[in-house]
């Protein structure tokens, strides 16, 4: 029956059935299933019967086909919405960390989907789950940040109305204004204004975003790394100035050409010039000289859609 890629509601009536389908080796099988079950799930009284696959169809968010996700994530978009509030809570857990990844996603679909499904999944967590969920709500923050600047429209919309959610979850109100006033770098001020003891970590999660495939999201890593402001010394924040250790600049031969030093975003990371950063042993550098005009003025490199 799934084999010829017919199905029908009937065919959905015992889901506990269907588990061995969405194990199944074969990406066809899994793919049919749950397209079957995204049909099936827009119906409330399905959608309930379908919560005990929940945990089957979270695992098919590891997939990393584009098609098999924008089946996963209605699917569960879909049942989380019919959870009853006194055990949500379990599965929202499972099913943010597990979105957090597919926030940059090479589609744009992927990450606009799994975005608004983490914003809908923080809310109905009970009182004596937040703490184990303000660890993932903490790690979404700095990806929904850059994300604001995002090259799709739809995608930097969700971003800011996600962050905005995070910031209320965290009882953050000017992280939460900033997010819905779509003040994109004062955002990045204010997370490093609240997160003071977990600048290392960002560091961290921002050097990926040094290589990502859009200009957009290069520049604004470049800006969120590249300036030590006023308004948190990286060396403050690391306990003292000897814990982060700056490069000195290098000469005006090195930079590269169109590089100038003292401009904006972030002073062309500091007139282009190389930084590094020392935190609990581990170095982070980034590399900012010839490379940094790559990063503000290189062409735009395509995406999936």
């Amino acid at each position: 029956m799934l084999a010829q890629n017919h199905i029908s509601e009937e065919d959905f009536g015992n889901p506990v059935h269907l588990q061995s389908y969405l194990k199944h080796p074969s990406p066809e099988m899994r793919f049919l299933v749950l397209k079957g079950l995204c049909t099936v799930s827009e119906s409330p009284e399905k959608a309930r019967k379908i919560q005990v696959l929940l945990p089957d169809i979270v695992e098919a968010l590891q997939d990393t086909n584009t098609d098999m996700l924008m089946k996963a994530l209605p699917v569960l978009r879909n049942v989380m919405a019919h959870v009853e509030r006194r055990t949500a809570s379990g599965p929202a857990l499972q099913l943010a960390e597990k979105l957090l990844p597919l926030f940059d996603h090479e589609s744009s679909q992927v990450r606009e989907h799994s975005i608004c499904l983490f914003q809908a999944v923080v809310k109905p967590v009970l009182r004596q789950r937040k703490k184990e969920m303000k660890r993932t709500v903490h790690r979404s923050l700095l990806p929904l940040y850059f994300h604001m600047r995002d090259q799709s429209e739809s995608v930097a919309k969700a971003s800011g109305e996600a962050l905005a959610v995070a910031a209320e979850f965290l009882r953050r109100k000017e992280l939460k204004r900033l997010a819905q006033t779509e003040q994109t770098w004062r955002t990045g001020e204010c997370l490093l204004q609240q997160d003071r003891g977990r600048v290392e970590e960002y560091l961290q999660q921002s050097q990926p975003y040094l290589q990502a495939t859009q200009t957009l999201l290069r520049l604004e890593a470049v800006r969120f790394i590249g300036e030590p402001s006023p308004w948190v010394p990286l060396g403050a924040a690391f306990g003292s100035p000897r814990h982060c250790p700056v490069a000195p600049r290098p000469p005006d031969w090195a930079l590269a050409p169109g590089c100038r030093r003292g401009h904006s975003v972030a002073g062309q990371a500091r007139g282009c010039a190389a930084g590094s950063v020392l935190g609990s042993g581990a170095l982070i550098r980034f590399s900012v000289s010839r490379s940094c005009c790559t990063l503000l003025q290189g062409p735009e490199r395509g995406e999936a859609e």
